[in-house]
């Protein structure tokens, strides 16, 4: 019978096997016809995550075989190995990654009247509706760390012109790598935008109930009659609403030094 420690030593050689192979799938990756790069770059990247996670049990339970340290060796080689493929994919134009814009955080935003000032003064027109939803917001939970953020539409995340549910459209984008945006940066999110035009933007967030208690998301819009305005706007936000493809979405692209891999 196999004690768990020689079961652990015996996961711990298999996963660094898969690590070791990951440059060779790189390269031949990088050497493939952009229109196969195109096709395969996605079930590629979800296959790194996916043994991201495998490293995550093995460090868990390596804690208890002695085998830490080599459990975090693979884990920071396989995460070196991500963010390669991550800037293998920038270069062949994806479109997942064409919009990426670093955001300030802006640390003076802690509250209703200063996230209310703020996007005023950047002249930003806010509805009742939003006023009501932005009362709701927990700052503390905002992020105070300057970040990135990436949008692009529905259809270049599945590779389709297909409608999509809400929930899907975030767990495809997990899938990836991006995360929901913090409810508390919203108002620095749309007001970096500013310069968007002819385009609704919507922000993959946790919904956020409104008055009528249904679901509710933002979105940043060009303000057409004020030249140089946004509005921020709202959406439903069940996650069985459906999305066509050419809205686009709003999503935190973790950079090498913070994501969480």
């Amino acid at each position: 019978m196999i004690n768990p420690e020689q079961q652990s030593n015996s996961d711990l050689q298999t996963l660094g096997t898969e690590v070791a192979l990951v440059s060779e799938e790189i390269e031949v990756f990088r050497r493939l016809p952009k229109e196969e790069q195109e096709k395969q770059k996605d079930k590629k990247l979800i296959k790194l995550r996916e043994l991201n996670d495998n490293l995550d049990q093995a460090i868990q339970e390596a804690v208890q075989t002695g085998e830490l340290n080599e459990a975090k060796r693979l884990k920071d080689l396989l995460k070196e190995k991500i963010q390669e493929f991550e800037d293998l994919i920038n270069t062949i134009g994806s479109p997942l990654f064409k919009n990426i814009r670093e955001i300030v955080a802006d640390l003076e935003i802690t509250s209703l009247e200063t996230a209310i000032a703020k996007l005023k003064n950047a002249g930003c027109d806010i509805g009742a509706e939003e006023y009501w939803m932005l009362e709701k917001v927990d700052w503390s939970k905002k992020e105070k760390s300057d970040f990135r953020i990436t949008f692009f539409p529905v259809e270049s995340l599945f590779g389709d012109k297909k409608e999509h549910k809400y929930d899907e459209i975030l767990n495809k984008a997990k899938q990836l790598g991006f995360e929901i945006v913090p409810a508390g940066n919203v108002p620095e999110i749309c007001i970096n935008l500013i310069d968007i035009k002819n385009k609704d933007i919507w922000i993959a967030m946790d919904p956020i109930l409104n008055k009528r208690n249904e679901p509710s998301i933002y979105r940043v819009g060009h303000q057409a009659v004020k030249e140089g305005g946004l509005w921020l706007g709202t959406y439903p936000g069940n996650f069985d609403k459906h999305y066509s493809g050419e809205y686009h979405f709003v999503f935190v692209y973790l950079d090498k030094k913070s994501r969480k891999i």
